[in-house]
């Protein structure tokens, strides 16, 4: 899929769900943020190192059905929520830009 292409479906989407069991680094959740999409996920894997639940985003169980449920339904009833998932999560993409990134390795570099 083009960036362009998943710009377009970010764009018309309501919010971003990702129900995973493992998860290294989720730049899917990052591309969401940035795209001012409230996130539904789990706590897999490097998930538990960027998310706040209630904060930037919400989480649900693994394959939970009734989980999901009621975590979408939050998002899509409770506009204060909401408004504060889409801001917070922008605050969180916000840390993961590449000029960060570089520097932030030019750091760890120096201190080897």
């Amino acid at each position: 899929m083009s960036k362009v292409t998943l710009n377009e479906y970010l764009a018309v989407a309501d919010l971003f769900l990702l129900n995973t069991a493992y998860e290294g680094f989720s730049h899917q959740i990052i591309e969401a943020w940035s795209a001012g999409l409230p996130v539904v996920t789990t706590l897999a894997g490097g998930n538990r190192e960027i998310i706040k639940d209630g904060e930037n985003a919400l989480v649900a169980a693994y394959n939970q059905p009734q989980e999901w449920q009621v975590a979408i339904e939050k998002v899509l009833r409770n506009q204060t929520l909401r408004s504060r998932l889409i801001n917070e999560g922008k605050k969180s993409a916000g840390f993961y830009t590449i000029s960060r990134m570089i520097t932030e390795t030019e750091i760890a570099f120096e201190n080897l």
